[in-house]
């Protein structure tokens, strides 16, 4: 019965998206067609019978194939729990849409509402088949609740005031609660993922680890607003350090993240299979690197600032400079990387967010001295024969001085300031 209701379902979201898209084609031709006449230009004769014509069949060919090859992969082979399965599939259709409008929307927009309510259905018959003690509902609970935001690294908005929302572009604004129970579902899913054992033996191989790494960024960098929702950029940063690091819940699940992404990159190398996939999904590999880093940085900083813990002796702000030059090698110096095949535009954005930003570089070469094989776009640009001197000018940063100052003393009491 499962599979034939699930089958209803697939078609039934294909023939509704198709409807929506010949919908949206005649809006678009007669618009098109009433420029046209009020620029008093020839309208040209379009026949939107004959575009459907062609559209229909195609459209029709293509989700037919999508079905099989899916059914082929969770129904035909050796998975567990198929009858959740087989209502995946009908929620591959939504979430092919959900991709789609992501590229133009955010999530919050009123075209994702009745995409969501198809996604809770969908959720809701999964969950069904799948008890609560297996990994695998949080996989699914990812794909259709949590990838909107956590794939677009876009904040809830704020309903009184739109203007004020949160994104990586605009880190400063004052959050919405909304944000909250999403955060807390994201790291709750993390730490199931982690936790749970999946009987679904690919899932428990590959997509455990996928799914984590793909959500880290989103808890590494929104976590701290469940200290204070107001990060103002006129309130001292000290005070939004003392938030976090004096609540013990959050200190205590920015270790537990960090530890099980450290699981993570210890899975990868013992798994061969899990580390290709990953090189298949450079996205999914920047997310890791991004969110264990997002995580590490304010470890970091909340050490050297509140408990006085010298940096470049720190086992946390090591193992921060040991994923940067790992991230570095990877991007930057393997001939064959698959972060070589993404987009200029997201090679740029993340360039930004994991070599640029933090001065994790400049702490780590010229303050801590710890040794680097690379160097940064802003250093290579610099003149060879003043870089060092130019580059150790920069010093300005507060989390900077604040080092200095615990070097001057290491030094008079003999000790080694370096690594």
């Amino acid at each position: 019965m499962a599979y034939l209701e699930s089958f209803f379902y697939y078609w039934l979201f294909a023939v509704m998206g198709l409807f929506v898209i010949i919908v949206l084609l005649y809006i678009f031709i007669e618009l098109f067609k009433l420029i046209r006449r009020v620029l008093k230009k020839s309208v040209l004769s379009i026949d939107i019978k004959k575009i459907v014509k062609i559209i229909v069949p195609l459209y029709f060919i293509a989700f037919a194939v999508l079905y099989v090859d899916k059914a082929y992969d969770y129904l035909y082979k050796d998975r567990a729990y198929k009858e959740a399965k087989a209502y995946a599939i009908a929620g591959d259709v939504i979430f092919i849409y959900k991709k789609i409008l992501l590229g133009f929307v955010y999530p919050d927009n009123i075209l994702f509402k009745p995409l969501q309510k198809a996604d809770d259905f969908i959720l809701s018959k999964i969950d069904e088949y799948i008890p609560k003690s297996d990994g695998e509902r949080e996989i699914w609970h990812y794909k259709f609740h949590s990838f909107d935001y956590a794939r677009t690294m876009f904040a809830p908005v704020d309903e009184i005031d739109k203007r004020n929302h949160v994104s990586f572009t605009n880190p400063n604004a004052s959050m919405d609660k909304a944000i909250l129970p999403l955060i807390s579902d994201i790291y709750t899913t993390i730490k199931a993922l982690h936790d749970k054992p999946i009987k679904d033996k690919e899932f428990d191989r590959i997509d455990r680890y996928l799914v984590i790494a793909s959500m880290a960024p989103y808890y590494g960098m929104y976590y701290k607003y469940q200290a204070t929702l107001d990060f103002d950029i006129n309130k001292s940063r000290i005070y939004q350090y003392e938030l976090v690091w004096k609540n013990q819940k959050l200190q205590n699940e920015l270790f537990d993240f960090i530890k099980i992404l450290d699981d993570v990159r210890k899975q990868w190398d013992k798994d061969k299979e899990l580390s290709v996939a990953f090189e298949k999904r450079p996205n999914t590999k920047v997310a890791f690197y991004w969110g264990v880093r997002k995580g590490l940085m304010w470890m970091s900083e909340m050490q050297t600032r509140l408990d006085h813990i010298y940096p470049c002796t720190s086992p946390i702000f090591l193992k921060e400079v040991k994923y940067y030059k790992e991230f570095v090698h990877w991007a930057y110096m393997t001939p064959k990387s698959s972060y070589k095949t993404l987009s200029k535009r997201k090679r740029k954005t993340y360039d930004f967010l994991l070599e640029g930003g933090s001065g994790l570089y400049y702490r780590a070469k010229y303050v801590c001295e710890i040794p680097f094989t690379y160097m940064t776009k802003h250093e290579r640009s610099l003149n060879p024969k003043y870089r060092e001197k130019l580059m150790r000018g920069n010093e300005d940063y507060e989390g900077i001085k604040i080092i200095r100052k615990m070097q001057k003393e290491l030094k008079k009491q003999g000790e080694n300031y370096g690594r």
